[in-house]
């Protein structure tokens, strides 16, 4: 562990990176969203840290707040470092092909639907099967919030049953992400960059996952989530690329042989 002094500040981003991970994964930070400690002088120390090199320690989570949908939000939570540090640490190492995380804002009163008329994600040309958005398309905040979600499926989510899969993620104190949460970061990802998260590698450009069906009684237990990249829609005069999100119920052996990720809430 790197001593805490003011040479602290000269080290390698990598190392101070090390050492706040350290302390926010420590006792003292297990039940707090901000760093508490004993000393002031060492209090002050770390903050100064955190805030000098937010993009060092964050390295490699993708942020889509309020700004980056070109929305104004009043009463979107604040970033707490060491309590995404934590996050990062717990289920980073678990994901496969190293996809990382991605911390998401979703306003309040937000459905799929809406979300899709946002100015700047309606450039995606996104489509929802209508049955789809018919069965699980409820808003389920009534404040903004944040979720902190995984961009792949978890390795050890595979070859296993839907308890032994809820399970697992419980182990990572985290849940299985809904089939609406699942919609907004696809979305998101793909409309701002392009981007198709959880690939399947037997179809290419496309998503199926599993997901808990929390959201709505239509369909009790789980579900199979899919995104499909590549849809080619016909209009005047020209074909537009554009993806499509739909769900399926699944059954017992099915579950088999899809994979699951996590999420964290708040």
């Amino acid at each position: 562990m790197i001593n805490l002094n003011q040479n602290l500040f000269s080290t390698c981003p990598s190392e101070i990176k090390e050492y706040i991970t350290l302390l926010c994964l420590g006792d003292d930070f297990r039940n707090s969203h901000r760093i508490s400690v004993i000393s002031k002088e060492w209090n002050l120390c770390v903050t100064k840290v955190m805030t000098a090199y937010p993009d060092q320690l964050l390295e490699g989570l993708t942020i889509i707040d309020a700004k980056a949908l070109g929305l104004e939000i009043s009463d979107e939570p604040p970033i707490q470092i060491p309590t995404l540090l934590k996050m990062n640490h717990i289920l980073t190492r678990h994901i496969l092909n190293n996809a990382k995380c991605t911390l998401l804002t979703i306003p309040a009163n937000m459905t799929i639907q809406k979300f899709l008329e946002i100015p700047i994600i309606k450039k995606g040309n996104i489509k929802a099967d209508s049955h789809y958005l018919s069965y699980l398309d409820t808003s389920t905040r009534t404040t903004t919030g944040r979720i902190f979600i995984t961009n792949a499926t978890f390795e050890k989510s595979y070859n296993n049953t839907l308890p032994q899969k809820e399970e697992f993620v419980k182990t990572l104190n985290c849940q299985i992400p809904t089939a609406q949460e699942l919609s907004f970061l696809c979305i998101a990802s793909y409309s701002l960059f392009k981007k198709t998260l959880y690939p399947d590698p037997e179809r290419g450009a496309s998503t199926q996952i599993g997901f808990s069906s929390t959201e709505c009684n239509a369909w009790p237990g789980a579900g199979i989530f899919h995104f499909v990249v590549g849809v080619k829609e016909s209009g005047v005069g020209s074909e537009e690329q554009s993806a499509l999100l739909y769900t399926d119920p699944i059954n017992t052996n099915e579950a088999l042989l899809f994979g699951a990720g996590g999420v964290y809430r708040f």
